[in-house]
């Protein structure tokens, strides 16, 4: 509402939702490692080319960081605070998984602990936090059991499919259980360099899998010391996040995309910065690594900023459109069809400024009823446009071109009409 009629409100929300996530790292993180670690992982964070790259556009998992570091510190102040949190707990979970599927592991990490809190100490406000929680996420299922209800349960089938069947499982059926967990813990290596180290620094796998040794390490005697010492619940949380994410994320027989781990950004950060941290206050030699791993780390982020110009850009598909509008007359029906290696044949970017103009093309369901078409090439591939197989061209009875323009740096436009 705020930016209309641009389209590019949702993109400008994402990015917000960026820095904030930044600041959140920092702010909350702080009491989960420590101020020094937390500033660390923010700074990082901040000019992580990964994480600004999903800052930068609109698209369901880029949310993911932004709830995944409000359901971390959930979790903990859950557990060490407040049990009503675990209603936060829940909240941010049932945001998560509508963001993507992958963020059901973020329940086994913040279940793990809420077990732990179980056999500390089982409160009457423990239990009606858990039970409100409970009926939060159910509330939030409730469009999704409604519309497949009415869908021949198509995302039901789906998830067991997932977990179950052949597409995307978590299961392997035919193997044996020793085989299962064989391949699983050596999938662990390769899970875990990408959750830490290839979402940060690349994919040089021998320097990642001696950082990952090095990040785990450290890390995991952190949470032995914690937990037997019954301290330093935050590192705790953290561990159950990241340790139970790559493990169970090692379960998963396909490719995992950036995208699909979003959720464990924070998480991933928070740990390097304590890491860091850790190696820094420790000795020399600790000082000296953790500077080349930082060094490392800017050296391969900085050139890869997502910052350059786009070139055919937002501003250049609103000039085009205006040049149409320039040429249709008040209530004339028209419609326009894009050529161009991206399939989309009906324009949606070209279309958008169109539609929220005074004179908008005709919808999908009349574009064989129009007086004009306008052909946007922009791939250029045929010499005669209107021998293109494209239905609303090949329907149109005049192909005699009224008039063909070229927009400077970019695409050709025939413009067809009916005598």
């Amino acid at each position: 509402m705020l930016t209309f009629p641009s389209p590019v409100g949702p993109a400008y929300a994402v990015a917000i939702l960026g820095i904030l996530t930044v600041f959140l790292v920092y702010y909350l993180g702080k009491e989960l490692v420590g101020k020094k670690a937390a500033i660390l992982a923010a700074a990082l964070m901040s000019v992580s080319s990964t994480a600004v790259l999903y800052s930068r556009f609109s698209w369901n998992p880029n949310p993911a960081p932004f709830v995944a570091i409000s359901m971390v510190y959930a979790t903990y102040y859950a557990w060490k605070k407040n049990a009503w949190a675990w209603t936060v707990v829940a909240l941010c979970f049932s945001a998560l998984i509508q963001l993507h599927y992958l963020a059901l592991l973020s329940a086994v990490s913040a279940g793990l602990i809420w077990l732990v809190s179980l056999k500390e100490k089982i409160t009457k406000k423990q239990l009606m936090a858990t039970a409100a929680g409970l009926v939060i996420f159910i509330a939030s299922l409730t469009p999704l059991i409604l519309f497949d209800a009415t869908h021949n349960w198509l995302n039901a089938k789906g998830f067991a499919n997932m977990i179950f069947g052949t597409e995307e499982s978590f299961a392997r059926e035919n193997e044996a259980f020793t085989s299962k967990i064989t391949k699983s813990v050596k999938e662990t290596h390769g899970r875990g360099m990408h959750v830490l180290l290839e979402v940060t620094v690349g994919n040089d796998r021998t320097a990642n899998t001696i950082f990952l040794l090095l990040f785990v390490g450290i890390l995991g005697f952190a949470n032995y010391k914690a937990y037997t010492e019954n301290k330093n619940h935050g590192l705790l949380v953290l561990g159950s996040y990241l340790f139970i994410g790559i493990a169970v994320i090692s379960l998963y027989e396909h490719s995992i995309f950036d995208h699909y781990i979003a959720y464990l950004f924070p998480v991933t950060f928070l740990t390097i910065g304590y890491c860091l941290t850790w190696l820094w206050e420790k000795h020399l030699l600790g000082k000296v690594v953790a500077t080349g791993f930082v060094a490392w780390f800017l050296v391969y982020n900085i050139p890869r900023l997502p910052l350059q110009n786009a070139g055919w850009n937002i501003h250049d598909m609103k000039n085009v459109s205006q040049t149409i509008l320039d040429r249709v007359e008040e209530h004339e029906k028209y419609n326009i069809v894009l050529l161009s290696e991206t399939g989309d044949i009906d324009a949606q970017n070209y279309r958008y400024f169109l539609h929220v103009s005074d004179s908008p093309p005709v919808t999908l369901d009349k574009r064989g009823e129009v007086d004009t078409l306008f052909i946007i090439n922009e791939d250029r591939k045929l010499d005669k446009v209107v021998d293109s197989p494209v239905y609303e061209i090949v329907v149109f009875p005049d192909k005699e071109a009224k008039e063909v323009y070229t927009i400077p740096g970019g695409p050709e436009i025939t413009v067809l009409k009916k005598k």
